[in-house]
């Protein structure tokens, strides 16, 4: 079987120029390529076939032997790790790569304390997962966002994090990495900042998922037909929680332009932007 027929079997696989961490992904060497597929969704009878297509001795030793306690808990039913801290988060990072993915890795992970890093291993091969305990050695959302900068120069790469909040070590860390995951994988659409805090993006994909089903939500976009402008005045006003003069400086529109858009807009809907419970409640229309 050639590649190109497996990845049409399989279209959540990537090729790629090294095999990746066997403990997450099933790296196969076909046509002298590696074609990489998440293991999660896998039988174990499809990787056992699978696996007849690859010759496992050219994967390096050290890969087949690299074991990520955190990534079995959080994706493979395996037991909670012991931590030194009873707090942990994860940093999720969007990575664009090419042949450097794990000269990205290395470079990131030595920015921490080894201390404090409990795990960090590729969950997709654009997404980087680093679990990381409670010090007060952390970065900041400002100093990620400083991270992105500096990796991205150096190593030709594109890099986005989204910050997850502090958690207790206990099992319920499964469903909360998972939830987490979700929100990233949705806001990495919305958004195009170098680092982000998840807390900033999940009301937005937890209200989206239920104006979906609102007929009332519904009903109310279709009245008002925000226009492309309107959309930019109530996001940037909601952003910026309502302030007139830093909103106009991000539109790079004039204090009194803004004045006059808000004003026009209330005349004609009813709406007014600067109290705040009408500008959250034109802002969840545009989500």
């Amino acid at each position: 079987m050639k590649l190109k027929q497996l990845l049409n079997l399989y279209p959540q696989a990537s090729v790629q120029q090294q095999p990746q961490n066997s403990d997450t992904y099933l790296s196969i060497k076909v046509d002298n390529q590696w074609l990489i597929l998440p293991k999660k969704g896998l039988s174990s009878t499809e990787i056992q076939l699978l696996q007849i297509f690859s010759n496992t001795s050219d994967i390096p030793q050290s890969l087949n032997q690299r074991k990520h306690p955190w990534a079995d808990f959080l994706l493979e039913d395996g037991s909670l790790p012991t931590t030194n801290e009873k707090k942990v988060r994860f940093i999720q990072a969007f990575v664009t790569v090419n042949d450097n993915r794990e000269e990205w890795a290395n470079s990131f992970k030595a920015i921490f304390s080894s201390s404090n890093v409990c795990d960090s291993f590729w969950l997709t091969p654009q997404k980087y997962i680093l679990v990381e305990q409670i010090s007060n050695e952390n970065y900041s959302q400002e100093d990620f966002a400083g991270i992105a900068e500096t990796l991205d120069i150096n190593l030709n790469t594109k890099t986005r994090f989204f910050i997850g909040n502090y958690w207790e070590t206990t099992d319920q860390l499964v469903s909360i990495f998972s939830e987490e995951q979700k929100i990233t994988d949705y806001a990495v659409t919305k958004s195009n900042e170098t680092a982000i805090s998840i807390s900033q993006v999940a009301i937005d994909y937890w209200l989206n998922n239920y104006i979906k089903k609102s007929h009332l939500f519904s009903n109310y976009k279709k009245q008002l037909h925000l226009s492309d402008q309107m959309i930019k005045v109530i996001t940037t006003l909601y952003n910026e929680c309502g302030n007139i003069s830093s909103t106009a400086k991000k539109l790079y529109i004039h204090r009194n332009t803004l004045q006059y858009q808000i004003e026009k807009f209330r005349h004609q809907t009813g709406f007014n932007l600067k109290n705040m419970n009408d500008l959250v409640f034109c802002y969840l229309l545009t989500i």
